[in-house]
């Protein structure tokens, strides 16, 4: 006869099957709020209707469908016999083929997408379905690390496929899953074909590479790097591996020049000493001390496991300086931190409970919820350009660009770098004298841009301002804020601008024109 065991307390059983249910719906509601609620966020606020940048991108993408093909040269620019490589092509196009739909709602739409896809992505990469509070948790965390930075498409793009890519190498790392590694090449080039920051990814892939090739020698001479339950991989594999990932990564039409615009948006010497966001990050805001604290956690977990992984050492510590010494990237150091976290506390030992699990069901029910509050949010964005110019005005020089329109000032223009990447989607039919494009203007344009604004340098020695017919700058722009705070501002505006007149000034742009 078989004897059944029954449990000790049935009651206490029974009441824990009970509340399981409960306990998987109050899960679901919890996540899609979590991947919902940036997103409805930015459906209130419409912040990325103020990025210029990104009206630049749409503009872009439009010319490339209408021409079908990928610019090589400065378009929109005054600046156009300048070659430019375009490594953002097929994020460009996508943006513009979103703007063909739904219009001006683009930007916030796809924001709110890929807002969303962060959080799913982080999600995962903390631990998912197999401790779904403390991976939520560590999802709130890194979400609340970022906020204050700039949520450019491109950034946030290369944010959820640098996620995708630890996802990948620090699964591949398990017995039977060693293949996930041969998928690398091709997220690399699709990477390579949205955004420039596809190098960081590589940059990551050769120090997996390097760390595991390595890690068997350091074993044999008693450092105590890696772990026996990881499967090994031969020298050949990861050789052919980096090699074929690399070759991937120049399967764009840049090619090779992603690299140099790469290179050139981090380490130009202009934006590195006048950029504001590509400053090192200050701590005067609290999400920089949820930054550091969110690294320190990593940090610590590396040291109760005596720092025996080799590829989180290296990742960790070269993604974590690089995100705080430049304020641009610090998405990295929060989705490195992230990982190292959910890959170091995916190994501890934790009680078994049914109530940290979430299962599939509920997951795809959670992510469906979240689409469906997504998609309703989305419906509620004002869908009259009026209202959104309204809101981007806030930021943007519309209404001194209604001003150069109504008044059919002449061309050449002149116009402030921060707003170029407006101009070109707003006033198309006025190439801008400079924009954001670093690697289209160089070194010499750009650094003697600001030299001029901030007043080291008169504005009679830039051929692009001498040669101007109208000008768009700030009221903060130094050579305009120079001539009113001197005491005799009107005379010393005439010798400043010779021959110009005010057309158009109010809290955030004056339009200059020069008398005919």
């Amino acid at each position: 006869m078989k004897i059944v065991a029954l449990p000790s307390n049935p009651h206490a059983h029974l009441k824990s099957v009970r509340r399981f249910p409960q306990m998987q719906a109050l899960q679901g509601a919890v996540l899609a709020v979590v991947l919902a609620l940036p997103s409805v966020i930015e459906s209130t606020r419409l912040e990325s209707l103020g990025y210029a940048n990104s009206w630049l991108q749409i503009q872009v993408g439009n010319w490339i469908i209408a021409h079908r093909a990928v610019p090589h040269f400065g378009i929109f620019s005054q600046s156009s016999n300048l070659p430019w490589a375009d490594p953002n092509w097929g994020l460009q196009v996508a943006l513009a083929i979103l703007y063909r739909i739904v219009g001006m709602r683009a930007l916030p739409v796809a924001l709110m997408i890929l807002r969303a896809l962060f959080a799913l992505a982080v999600f995962i990469l903390a631990g998912g379905r197999g401790n779904f509070w403390r991976a939520v948790g560590i999802t709130i965390w890194a979400q609340a690390a970022w906020v204050g930075s700039s949520f450019l498409p491109n950034i946030l793009c290369s944010a959820i496929l640098f996620a995708a890519e630890f996802v990948l190498l620090l699964r591949s790392r398990t017995p039977g899953r060693q293949k996930l590694l041969f998928w690398m090449p091709l997220l690399i080039c699709v990477w390579a074909n949205l955004d420039w920051h596809f190098v960081f990814g590589l940059v990551v892939f050769c120090l997996f590479c390097g760390a595991r090739a390595i890690e068997p020698y350091l074993q044999k001479r008693n450092w105590h790097f890696g772990s026996p339950d990881r499967p090994a991989l031969r020298g050949s594999q990861l050789g052919s591996a980096a090699a074929v990932t690399f070759i991937a990564s120049l399967v764009s039409p840049s090619s090779y020049h992603s690299y140099v615009t790469a290179w050139q948006n981090l380490f130009g010497a202009s934006p590195l000493e006048n950029s504001l966001i590509m400053k090192s990050l200050t701590f005067r805001e609290p999400q920089h001390y949820l930054l550091i604290f969110l690294a320190m956690w990593a940090f610590l977990l590396l040291g109760r496991r005596q720092a025996s992984d080799l590829f989180l050492v290296l990742v960790l510590v070269a993604d974590v300086s690089l995100g705080f010494a430049l304020g641009t990237e610090s998405w990295i150091a929060v989705v490195t931190s992230v990982a190292v976290i959910g890959e170091l506390l995916s190994h501890t030992r934790m009680r078994a409970d049914n109530s940290a699990q979430m299962s599939a069901p509920v997951f795809g029910a959670a992510v469906a919820m979240a689409l469906f509050i997504l998609i309703f949010a989305a419906m509620r964005i004002p869908s009259s350009p009026e209202s959104l110019f309204n809101l981007a005005a806030r930021t943007l020089p519309v209404r001194a660009c209604d001003a150069i329109r109504k008044n059919h000032l002449p061309q050449p223009i002149y116009n402030e770098m921060t707003w170029g990447g407006f101009l070109v989607w707003y006033l198309p039919e006025y190439p801008v004298a400079i924009d954001d494009r670093y690697e289209l203007y160089g070194e010499t344009k750009t650094s003697h841009y600001y030299d001029i604004t901030r007043g080291q340098a008169p504005p009679s020695s830039d051929p692009t301002l001498t040669a101007a017919n109208t000008i768009l700058v700030s009221t903060g722009n130094g050579i305009i804020k120079g001539a009113d705070l001197f005491p005799n501002s009107e005379e010393m505006f005439r010798v400043t601008f010779p021959g110009f007149h005010e057309i158009y000034r109010d809290d955030l742009a004056v339009v200059l024109s020069r008398q005919q």
